[in-house]
């Protein structure tokens, strides 16, 4: 079981957890997407969902059943926080795979939300979330 330690970063506080997993299943992808993202990160979220819908729209052409976007976001200690989601398409089931560099625990429930709208829009039937490390600033 991976346990919670404090680290410091620049000088702050965080309490931090690595190498947690998330797996989404299609009954839950509904439910867990109409968690909204807070008021100040509905525009950011907006513009990587049209990113990723044109990015789906482009790949249709072709006959690649991988796609793969990735987002870098700068945190309040000015480090980027990378998230690479793949979306991996067959004839039975599709996945949406997405790995989180870096998680701030306060934001993670909109972030999981934000993914089950992507899983959504590129008929996932699964979400599977790794996290390098999630983390609560103290």
């Amino acid at each position: 079981m991976n346990e919670f330690e404090i680290v410091r970063v620049n000088d702050k506080l965080t309490l931090e957890v690595t190498g947690a997993t998330v797996t989404i299943r299609q009954r839950d992808i509904l439910q867990i997407a109409s968690i909204m993202p807070a008021e100040e990160d509905i525009g950011d979220y907006a513009l990587k969902t049209q990113d990723f819908i044109k990015m789906l729209d482009e790949n249709k052409r072709t006959t690649s059943r991988r796609n793969v976007i990735s987002y870098i976001v700068k945190n309040d200690l000015d480090l980027n926080c990378i998230t690479v989601i793949q979306v991996l398409l067959d004839r039975i089931n599709s996945k949406l795979l997405a790995y989180i560099r870096s998680s701030n625990l306060k934001k993670l429930d909109s972030d999981l939300g934000f993914l089950c709208r992507l899983a959504i829009s590129a008929e996932c039937d699964e979400v599977n979330v790794s996290i390098g490390s999630a983390h609560i600033y103290l």
